[in-house]
Order: structure tokens, then sequence, then C-alpha cells
């Protein structure tokens, strides 16, 4: 059942369309250059965030976090506890957002969007 919760989940992502008509998919790109830098390097590269979120992974996700449940699937008990930083930033008609979440006790980048600011989820 949660597989296919997670099909429809990431269907609905593929076909969403924003008020000006351009597809999800147009409008939001991944940043993997970020993947594993420190919330420091992070915060040298962009500034203060313009939002910080705190969560664990075993909330309720929104489909925005849906990604998130590759690396931490709530189904494992290990998972529940797991922390995850949420920064968001302006960039122009952009909005970045990168999560993070502990390695070796140093919080890490662990997924990051980049994603025009008329989409709404």
């Amino acid at each position: 059942m949660k597989s296919l919760i997670h099909v429809i989940l990431m269907l609905s992502l593929l076909f969403f369309t924003s008020a000006n008509g351009a597809t999800m998919n147009d409008q939001i790109s991944k940043l993997p250059e970020l993947k594993n830098l420190s919330m420091d390097s992070v915060l040298q590269k962009y500034g203060k965030p313009d939002k910080n979120y705190s969560f664990k992974m075993k909330e309720p996700m929104h489909e925005f976090r849906v990604e998130l449940l590759n690396s931490y699937p709530q189904d494992k008990p290990e998972n529940r506890d797991v922390e995850i930083q949420e920064l968001w930033w302006r960039d122009g008609d952009h909005n970045i957002t990168i999560w993070f979440h502990q390695v070796q006790g140093q919080w890490q980048v662990l997924d990051a969007r980049r994603w025009h600011k008329d989409i709404e989820f």
C-alpha cells in the first residue's frame, strides 16, 4: 500500500502544472552539486536562510518532501526519529530548499531543490 501511495504522489508531481501552465518538471530542478556539503558551506554560499524548519521523519510527509523517503523510509523504525533541517532561500523568481541530516554529528546536505515561486504544493 505504501508503495502505491508513493507512486501516486510521484505521478502527481509529474503532471502538476503551475498557474502559468508550465509543468512542475519544467520548474523544479535538483541540485546534486550540493549533496553532502556541510551546513556551514551552504550558509557561506547562500547566506542566512529566509525560512528554517525542523522535523522528524516519523511526521506525515507532504508531497514536497516525498523524496526524503528514499533515504529514510518511514516503515523502518530506526528512521522515525531522524531529524531533518529544511532551509529555504529566495533566488529571484525561484526558491531553493535544502534538506540536511546529521552524519557523524555534522549537518550535511541530504537533498536540494530549486523551484519556481509560482508552484504550489
